[in-house]
Order: structure tokens, then sequence, then C-alpha cells
């Protein structure tokens, strides 16, 4: 089944309709970071996009768990709100949620590739860039303002101000399909999280990697973890956002990714996150405490 996969991919990336994963391309498209990991950013970053985890267990066609619509799903019989990789499928059930992304492989391209092109298009009732806003705007008494007034105001500059309308389709494009996932996810029972988990998928159908990444809310306000997603940061958008800001990125070095909402260190701090974890293809999890 994951040949069927590989010769979707190859197909949509000769007509331009996926980004193109060849070798020689993808130093240009990930750029070279030798010097901070010897380019292992690259093989992960492959992994992630040919075939991330999520495919085996977000639903295409119900664009959530598969656990939510079968309870038996994962082994433990349990129905987690993220952290799935800690819990084991049934493989066939798991091989059955690949087939229907394979079977509607077509259809979810050229509706992802259209609002890639027209990211203001409003779906149900804002649009992919509207909703990034929205989320990177801590108005007075909401949920950013309470957990993460600093963290928040970096990432609506880095991330809103600059990468998603000034940066490179390998940080603009990941942000476009995370604002969409958060517009088309549709979980039964409140287990959200799966916005992540949707986004990857939705980055493996128009070639771009896509990470889970969690890290601590403020322990003295929430003592849980928060789930958002992590690109691909390459030299070109890493330069524009250190034009804006010479403070120090949160970048994790084995994939040469950059968080969607903690971006800067001293935001970090003072907003007191210090715990990170990120997700890989090989189904490891990097730890890291700032």
């Amino acid at each position: 089944m994951a040949k069927q996969l590989f010769q979707k991919h190859l197909k949509f990336e000769a007509s331009g309709k996926r980004a193109s994963v060849a070798d020689d391309v993808l130093i240009g498209r990930w750029s070279d970071r030798s010097e901070v990991n010897n380019n292992k950013h690259i093989y992960l970053g492959l992994r992630q996009v040919q075939l991330p985890p999520a495919l085996l267990v977000v639903d295409a066609v119900n664009r959530r768990y598969a656990w939510e619509d079968d309870k038996e799903f994962l082994v433990d019989k349990i129905q987690p709100n993220g952290l799935y990789f800690l819990y084991e499928p049934y493989p066939h059930k798991a091989l059955n949620i690949l087939s229907k992304w394979i079977e509607n492989y077509e259809k979810l391209n050229s509706e992802l590739n259209e609002i890639l092109r027209n990211p203001n298009k409003k779906v149900t009732w804002r649009s992919p860039i509207e909703i990034i806003r929205g989320v990177l705007t801590a108005a007075p008494g909401s949920w950013g303002a309470m957990y993460f007034p600093h963290v928040i105001e970096e990432a609506s500059k880095d991330i809103y101000e600059n990468l998603l309308f000034k940066g490179k389709n390998e940080s603009k494009n990941p942000l476009i399909l995370y604002g969409y996932s958060l517009l088309t996810i549709k979980p039964l029972k409140g287990l959200e999280e799966v916005r992540v988990e949707l986004a990857a998928c939705y980055g493996c159908l128009t070639g771009h990697p896509i990470y889970r990444e969690v890290f601590n809310y403020p322990p003295k306000k929430k003592p849980l973890f928060h789930g958002e997603p992590s690109f691909i940061l390459n030299k070109g958008d890493e330069d524009l956002l250190l034009r804006r800001s010479r403070d120090k990125l949160v970048i994790e070095e084995n994939t040469y990714t950059l968080n969607f909402l903690l971006t800067r260190l001293p935001a970090a701090k003072r907003d007191d996150v210090n715990k990170l974890s990120i997700y890989l293809p090989t189904l490891e999890v990097k730890k890291r405490t700032l």
C-alpha cells in the first residue's frame, strides 16, 4: 500500500501538483544544515512528507481521529486527544485508514492546491489567513492572553506578519495548510488536537513536512502540555525572521523546524515555557529543555 502512495506522490510531482522531493531539489528547499545536524533534517523531512504516521490514524473522509468512529481502533481501546504515538492501532484498521488517503488523493490534492493558491478563500466562516490571525491574537481574557501572552505576541509578528506574507513556500504553505486544517477538522468528542495530524496529512499530499511538537503550559497555571505544528525553516526565512528581531529562535535542530506558536526564546522564558517534545516519523520522541 505504501508503494501505491509513493506512486501517487511521483505522479503529482511530475504534473506540478505536489512540491518536489527529488534529491537535487531538497537542499534548495530545506537548506544545507550540515554544520548543525549533518543534514539529518532532510532525511527526517523526507520520511515525514512521504508517509507521516498521521496517515494511519486520521480519517481522510471524516477528518478526525479514526478512534472517534471506531472505539476498538486502538489495542488499548481508548480515545486519546493528540498523543497517539503512545498507543498501538490494530494493523488492519490502520491500513484501512491509509487506503482512504490513497483513494481520495486526487480530490484532496486538488482541494488543497486551491487553498494554497487562494488562502483568503472563505471556508465555512473564515479563511485560513483569517483563522491564523485570530489564533495569534491574544485578546484580553482569551486563552492566549491567559497562558502564553508573550509567546503569542512574538508568534504574531514572526508567523503572521512575516512568514505568512513574506516567507518562502517552505514556511508559508505549511501555515496555510494548518489554517485550513483548523477550519476542516470534524471532531465529534472534542478531540481537537487532530488539527495538527490533519495538517501533517495535508502536508504529505502537497509535499510539505509538518510535525507535531508539544510544549508545557506555565506550570503554575496549568500542569499540562500543548501541541502545535512545526515546519522546516530554511535559511531564507530564518534570515527574514532575524532581520525582524535578533532574539534567539526556538529551533529543533534534528528537524530544523520552527513551531507555529513558540518562536522566540526570551518570550518562552517570560511565559515559563521550557520543555518541548517533537514526534518524528521514526516513532521517536525528541525531548529538550530550553
